[in-house]
C-alpha cells in the first residue's frame, strides 16, 4: 500500500484547490462577449445570469461564481453541475457594499390614466399568474372585495352552497364578478382560492372543487378583478392584455417604485454540494430558492437575503443535508421555509423571518408557514420567527430538534394552529426522539374572521396534536395567546417541564377526544403556570372517558394565579349513566379529580383584583340579608324541577339561614331592585357547603330576557364557613334586578347568609404595575433593573435586579408591602411576629366622623373577615393603636377598615405575614418507631382545644384512636404505642388545620 506523509496531503489538497476557479459578475462592468480566462478576473468579469446559466455545466468542485456588491442581477440561476463534499460550488458575493441582488423584478415606470384613481401598464410579459407586486419596497396584496378593514376583516358570510357554487343572500347582484378569483375559508386551518365562473344575485360559481368541503357560515371574499381596486396599492393583472393595473387614487403613480415579479424561480438547484452565500434574493414570483431533484444533498445558504417571494422563500424537496444558517427571509406569500417532503436532515440556525403569509388572499395551497419540515434529523435553533399568517414552526419525523427559537405573533389569517406545531393523524405513526427546548413563543392572536364562530380564536402557544408520540417540551416560555399555552390533544409519551406559561387563556390545555388515541405516560413537572387575569385557567383537562388517572405524573408545579386563585383548575369529561360533567378546583387543592396529585411546588403571592375606597353598608339592596324571618324573596329554578330550598333557625351559619340544594344546574334568585350603570356594588355573604359546590354569582334581569347585567364570578363553596366578597363594576342598568347564586355540579347542597349588595366604590387593581413579565430570547445574560422588591412563584425575592440566562424568562410580583395605598387615609399600618403570633400597630388622625375600626383578616389576600373592633378614645388628633393577633396560620394578610359614623367606609393596603405556623408542618418522632411499648411524639399548631389522632395501616384498617387536650398554638404530645406490628402507618388528626397525613414506619423491637 503506498504511503502519504502528512506534508504531502497537504501538497495535494494545495494542487486540487489550485484548480479551483472564481468567475466574476458586474451589472455595470461586465461583457459576457469575454472568455472564461478573462471572466476570472474581477476587473474583466461576465455580466448576466443568462451567460452563467449557459455556463454552468463546465463548472468544477471548488469553483466560485461571485456577484458584485451593490448591483443587481436580472434573472434565475440555474444549477446543474455539482460540487463536491470537500469542494462544493459557491455562489457568493465579491467587492463592497450592499449584498448583490438577484431580482426577479421588473420596474414599471409608465402608466395610463384609467380614471377613478386607477392606473394601468404597458404590456408585461410574465410566467402566467403574478404572486408578487411591491411598491416602494413594500409588498401589497392584489385587490379584494370586501377591503381587508372592512366589517368582518373583509370577509362576507355564505348560507348555502353546493356543488362548484355557494350563496349569498347579502351579495348584490351588482356588480357581476365573472372570471375572478373566490377565496374562502373552508376550516379554521385552510384558506383556499379557487377560480369563478359567474356571478347572480346571492349565487357565486365557481370552477374547482375545494381541497375541503365547504361549511355554511364561513367566509369568503372576492379578488383578482379591477373592480376590486378602491385602496391605494391594491392591483390587478389582466392575463389577457398582460397589463398591471394599480390603485393609486388621487396620488402621482410617478412619485413611486413599482415592481412586478417575472421570474417564477430565482435559483433552482439540480445538484449536489453546492453554497449560496450573501446573495439578496428578491421578487421571486414563486421561489426564492428551489430544489426538487431526486437525491441530492448538501444545499447550504447563509449569510443571505430571501425577500418578496410571491409563493415560498426557499422550497427544498428531496434533498439531504440542507443548512439555512445567518440569512434574513421576509415577505413570502406562503412560506417561508418550505421542506415538506424528503428534506432530511436539514439544519435551520439563527435565522430571521418576518410576514410569511399575512395576506389571506395571497396564500398558495391553503396555508402559511414560518418553517415546516415533516422529515426525520431536522433542527431549528436560534431562529427568529415574527409574523405568520398561520403556524411559526411545524415539524414531523424522528429525531427533530426545536430549540432556542424566538416566535412571535402567529395565527394571523388561520387559526387552530401555533407556534410551535407537530401532529401525526390517523396513520398514528410512532415519531421517536422529539424535543423542544428553551423556545420563547408570544402572542398568538388567533383569526376566527370568516368562520362561523367569530367569538373564539383558536391559536396555541406549542401544540402536540393528535397522535404525536415521543415529544420532549422543556424549559420553553409560552405568553399571551389568545387559547392555550401548551396544548397536549391526544398526544401521548410526553414530558412537558420547566415550562413558563403566562398570561394565555388557558396556561396548558390536555384533550382527549375521538380524533386520536387517549393521553397516557405524560409527566408534567416544575412547570410554571400562571394566570395574569381571573379569567383565564391555570390548567384544563377534557376528556371524551373518564381516564383522567390514566395520563401520567405532576410532581412540582406551580399554580397562579394571584388576582384569584379560587377555581382555576377545569375539569371535563363525560361519566357513565351521567354525561358531561365539568368541576373546577382551587390552586391550592391537592387533588385534581381521581386522586391525581397537583403536587403544587409552592405559594405565590395573593392580590385582590381592586381596593375599596367606601362603602355604603347601610343600605343593603337584598331586604332580608340574614334570612331572619324566612326566605322570603329567594327562589329557586333548576331544568329538572330540582333545585330546593330551605328555611332554618338552627344552621350552621348563624343560626338563621337558608339550605339550597340539588341534582342539576341550580339557580337562585333574589330581589334586588333597581341597579344603576354609573355604579359599582360589592357584594358580601357568607356559605358554607353541606357537600362540596361551586357557583356562579351574578346580576341579571328579573324579567325577560333573564339575560345576566354584569360580569360573573365562579366561587368555589367548602365545608368550612367563609365570608365572601364579590365586586360588580357598572353593571347594565334596569329598575329591578336578580341577584344570582347558579351552582353548576350535580349534587349541590351549601347554606348561604349574610346576604349584602352595597353601594361602594372601588378601585381595581391594574395587574401590568404589579405583575411583570421578562424574557430574553438572545444568546446573552440579559440583566433587568428593578425599582423596588418583587418575588417570583418559589417566594424569592429581587431587590436591584435580576439576570435572565438566555432563552429564559421569568414572572415577578410585586411585594405586597411596596404597592401604593389606593384608599389613603391610614397611617403607619405594619405588622411583625411574634412567636406564633402577629402584632399589629397603626396610627390615625382622628376626626370628629370616625366611629370605629375593624381589622380584617385573610388567609388568601382576597376574601377577608372581621376579627375584631376598635374603638377611638373619644378624642381627635393622633392616635396609635395595637392588635395581638393569636389564631395565625401560614400565610396572614390583615387589612383595615375605617368606619365613619354614617355608615360608610374606607380601607388600608393589605399587609402580609408568613409563619410556620400551620398544621402543614406538623411532625412525628421519632421515624421509624420501634415496635413494642414505643413512644410516638407530635407537634403540631392547632386552634381547637383538643384533637384526635388517628393511626391507619397500609390497607386502610383504622388501629388506633387517641384525644388529646390542646392549646392554641404549637403543641407537643406524646402517645404510647405499644403492641404494633412492624410495617409502614399513617397518623391522621381531626385539627381544623390538616393538609395531610403522616407516614411511619414500625421496626422490628
Amino acid at each position: 500500500m503506498k504511503q502519504f506523509t502528512l506534508f504531502s496531503l497537504l501538497i495535494l489538497g494545495s494542487a486540487l484547490n489550485s484548480f479551483a476557479a472564481n468567475y466574476y459578475f458586474s451589472a455595470s462592468t461586465g461583457d459576457d462577449s469575454r472568455s472564461p480566462l478573462q471572466a476570472r478576473n474581477a476587473q474583466t468579469p461576465w455580466k448576466t445570469i443568462t451567460k452563467l446559466n449557459s455556463f454552468f455545466t463546465q463548472l468544477q468542485p471548488g469553483d466560485s461564481v461571485l456577484f458584485k456588491r451593490g448591483e443587481v442581477f436580472s434573472g434565475g440561476i440555474q444549477i446543474v453541475k455539482s460540487g463536491a463534499a470537500s469542494l462544493p460550488i459557491v455562489i457568493a458575493a465579491y467587492g463592497k457594499g450592499a449584498l448583490p441582488v438577484i431580482s426577479g423584478f421588473s420596474n414599471i415606470s409608465t402608466w395610463t390614466a384609467l380614471g377613478g384613481g386607477i392606473y394601468e401598464s404597458p404590456v408585461i410579459n410574465t410566467p402566467g399568474k403574478v404572486n408578487m407586486v411591491a411598491i416602494n419596497n413594500t409588498s401589497y396584496a392584489m385587490g379584494r372585495y370586501p377591503n381587508a378593514d372592512a366589517t368582518n376583516k373583509g370577509f362576507l358570510t355564505f348560507e348555502g352552497h353546493g356543488s362548484l357554487y355557494l350563496t349569498d343572500n347579502q351579495l348584490p347582484e351588482s356588480p357581476t364578478w365573472n372570471n375572478a378569483e373566490l377565496v374562502v375559508r373552508t376550516s379554521r386551518w385552510t384558506i383556499e382560492r379557487v377560480p369563478i365562473t359567474t356571478t347572480s344575485k346571492a349565487r357565486i360559481n365557481y370552477s374547482k372543487a375545494t381541497d375541503y368541503n365547504l361549511e355554511d357560515g364561513y367566509g369568503y371574499f372576492i379578488q383578482n378583478h379591477i373592480k376590486t381596486l378602491d385602496q391605494f396599492g391594491e392591483w390587478y393583472y389582466n392575463p389577457t392584455t398582460k397589463k398591471l393595473n394599480v390603485f393609486f387614487g388621487a396620488k402621482s403613480p410617478a412619485a413611486y417604485v413599482v415592481q412586478i415579479a417575472t421570474t417564477n424561480t430565482l435559483i433552482e438547484s439540480k445538484a449536489n454540494d453546492i453554497v449560496i452565500a450573501n446573495l439578496s434574493i428578491q421578487g421571486a414570483n414563486q421561489y426564492g430558492v428551489y430544489s426538487n431533484t431526486a437525491n441530492l444533498k448538501n444545499l447550504k445558504i447563509k449569510n443571505s437575503q430571501i425577500l418578496f417571494s410571491g409563493i415560498d422563500a426557499i422550497r427544498i424537496y428531496n434533498c439531504a443535508n440542507f443548512t439555512l444558517e445567518n440569512s434574513e427571509i421576509i415577505n413570502s406569500n406562503s412560506i417561508a421555509v418550505n421542506l415538506k417532503y424528503n428534506a432530511t436532515d436539514a439544519v435551520l440556525t439563527k435565522n430571521k423571518i418576518r410576514n410569511s403569509g399575512i395576506f389571506p388572499g395571497m396564500i398558495t395551497e391553503n396555508q402559511a408557514y414560518g418553517i415546516i419540515s415533516y422529515t426525520k434529523g431536522f433542527k431549528a435553533e436560534y431562529n427568529q420567527i415574527i409574523k405568520t399568517g398561520y403556524v411559526g414552526i411545524r415539524f414531523a419525523g424522528d429525531n427533530n430538534i426545536i430549540k432556542n427559537n424566538y416566535i412571535d405573533t402567529f395565527c394571523l389569517v388561520i387559526d387552530d394552529g401555533s407556534g410551535i406545531y407537530t401532529w401525526t393523524g390517523k396513520a398514528n405513526t410512532t415519531f421517536l426522539n422529539r424535543s423542544v427546548v428553551g423556545n420563547i413563543v408570544l402572542n398568538g392572536l388567533g383569526a376566527p374572521e370568516g368562520t362561523n364562530r367569530t367569538d373564539y380564536a383558536a391559536a396555541e402557544g406549542i401544540y402536540l396534536d393528535d397522535n404525536a408520540t415521543n415529544v420532549d417540551v422543556i424549559g420553553n416560555t409560552v405568553a399571551n395567546c389568545v387559547n392555550n399555552g401548551i396544548y397536549v390533544h391526544n398526544a401521548r409519551n410526553i414530558k412537558v417541564q420547566n415550562n413558563t406559561l403566562f398570561n394565555n387563556k388557558v396556561q396548558i390545555k390536555t384533550v382527549h377526544d375521538d380524533l386520536g388515541n387517549p393521553i397516557t405516560n405524560a409527566v408534567f413537572t416544575s412547570n410554571v403556570f400562571f394566570s395574569k387575569m381571573t379569567d383565564q385557567y391555570t390548567f384544563y383537562f377534557k376528556s371524551k372517558a373518564n381516564d383522567f388517572a390514566a395520563m401520567g405524573s405532576f410532581s412540582g408545579n406551580y399554580y397562579a394565579r394571584p388576582f384569584d386563585e379560587n377555581l382555576s383548575i377545569m375539569a371535563d369529561y363525560n361519566q357513565s349513566g351521567v354525561g358531561n360533567v365539568q368541576k373546577m378546583y382551587d390552586t391550592r387543592s391537592p387533588l385534581l379529580p381521581y386522586g391525581k396529585n397537583l403536587d403544587n411546588g409552592g405559594g405565590s403571592m395573593r392580590f385582590r383584583p381592586y381596593n375599596l375606597v367606601s362603602v355604603d353598608d347601610s343600605r343593603n339592596k337584598y331586604g332580608i340579608p340574614g334570612f331572619e324571618n324566612s326566605n322570603s324573596g329567594l327562589s329557586c329554578w333548576s331544568p329538572k324541577g330540582d333545585c330546593a330550598t330551605a328555611w332554618s333557625t338552627t344552621s350552621v351559619l348563624d343560626k338563621r339561614a337558608v339550605k339550597i340544594s340539588g341534582k342539576s344546574l341550580g339557580v337562585v334568585a333574589l330581589n334586588c331592585g333597581a341597579i344603576d350603570r354609573s355604579k359599582q356594588y360589592i357584594l358580601r355573604f357568607s356559605a358554607v357547603a353541606e357537600r362540596e359546590t361551586q357557583i356562579e354569582v351574578f346580576l341579571r334581569h328579573s324579567t325577560s330576557p333573564w339575560s345576566p347585567l354584569s360580569t360573573s364570578k365562579k366561587i368555589y363553596i367548602n365545608p368550612n364557613r367563609t365570608e365572601y366578597e364579590v365586586l360588580f363594576s357598572f353593571p347594565t342598568s334596569v329598575s329591578a334586578a336578580h341577584l344570582i347564586f347558579q351552582a353548576f355540579n350535580e349534587n349541590f347542597s351549601y347554606w348561604l347568609d349574610n346576604v349584602g349588595l352595597y353601594e361602594a366604590s372601588a378601585i381595581k387593581m391594574k395587574e401590568d404595575e404589579i405583575i411583570r413579565f421578562e424574557y430574553n430570547p438572545t444568546s446573552s445574560d440579559k440583566t433587568i433593573l428593578l425599582a423596588t422588591s418583587y418575588v417570583d412563584v418559589k417566594n424569592t425575592t429581587y431587590t436591584d435586579k435580576v439576570v435572565l440566562k438566555p432563552y429564559t424568562s421569568i414572572v415577578l410580583m410585586k411585594k405586597t408591602g411596596n404597592l401604593p395605598n389606593s384608599s389613603g387615609s391610614i397611617e403607619g399600618f405594619n405588622s411583625h411576629i411574634d412567636e406564633c403570633r402577629v402584632l399589629l400597630n397603626w396610627t390615625w388622625t382622628l376626626n370628629g366622623s370616625f366611629d370605629h375600626f375593624e381589622l380584617e383578616e385573610s388567609s388568601d389576600g382576597i376574601t377577608f373577615a372581621s376579627i375584631a373592633k376598635i374603638n377611638g378614645n373619644g378624642k381627635t388628633g393622633l392616635q396609635s393603636f395595637q392588635f395581638l393577633d393569636a389564631e395565625i396560620g401560614n400565610v396572614n394578610y390583615y387589612r383595615l377598615k375605617y368606619v365613619y359614623k354614617d355608615g360608610k367606609s374606607s380601607y388600608s393596603e393589605i399587609l402580609e405575614e408568613k409563619t410556620n405556623c400551620d398544621a402543614s408542618d406538623w411532625q412525628i418522632y421519632p421515624n421509624p418507631l420501634n415496635g413494642g411499648n414505643a413512644e410516638l411524639t407530635i407537634k403540631l399548631f392547632t386552634r381547637q382545644p383538643s384533637v384526635i389522632f388517628t393511626i391507619i395501616d397500609q390497607f386502610g384498617r383504622k388501629i388506633k384512636t387517641f384525644q388529646a387536650e390542646t392549646i392554641s398554638g404549637w403543641n407537643t404530645i406524646r402517645w404510647n404505642l405499644p403492641d404494633l406490628y412492624a410495617g409502614m402507618y399513617y397518623l391522621h388528626h381531626s385539627g381544623s388545620l390538616l393538609s395531610k397525613a403522616l407516614p411511619f414506619v414500625v421496626s422490628k423491637s
